[in-house]
């Protein structure tokens, strides 16, 4: 491997790092609008975390839209292996295009979620 390989690397690990970041604020995020939301919450959560661990090829379709665009876990996994194999302006762009659209998307879903926060400590007690 060459150094701008190597340096391509370490670019998609942050990049990928920063949508894994945006997406798992967002997934975190729900419970807030539960009564008990970490159930639902992890439940998205690993149903991200699996679907990158797939191939790229496993995926085509709308299975593809959907776990690059709605649920980015081909973000993380497949489409940055992808780009090192084939290195395309295109889909370089594209993955970091969408990575600072989770974090921005995270950022502002949690700051909004965070306003219906409300304490579960003390229910069913006191009046």
């Amino acid at each position: 491997m060459s150094l701008i390989d190597h340096l391509l690397s370490i670019y998609l690990i942050l990049i990928t790092t920063v949508v894994y970041f945006g997406f798992s604020l967002v997934c975190m995020s729900t419970s807030f609008y539960l009564l008990d939301g970490q159930n639902v919450s992890e439940g998205i959560y690993h149903t991200f975390l699996s679907n990158t661990l797939y191939h790229g090829g496993a995926f085509t379709g709308v299975l593809r839209f959907l776990f690059t665009f709605i649920m980015p876990s081909l973000l993380v996994g497949a489409i940055s292996v992808e780009v090192i194999k084939g290195f395309t302006l295109q889909k370089f762009l594209l993955l970091t295009g969408l990575s600072i659209l989770w974090l921005v998307i995270g950022i502002l879903f949690f700051n909004k979620s965070l306003k219906k926060y409300d304490s579960n400590n003390l229910f069913g007690f006191g009046a």
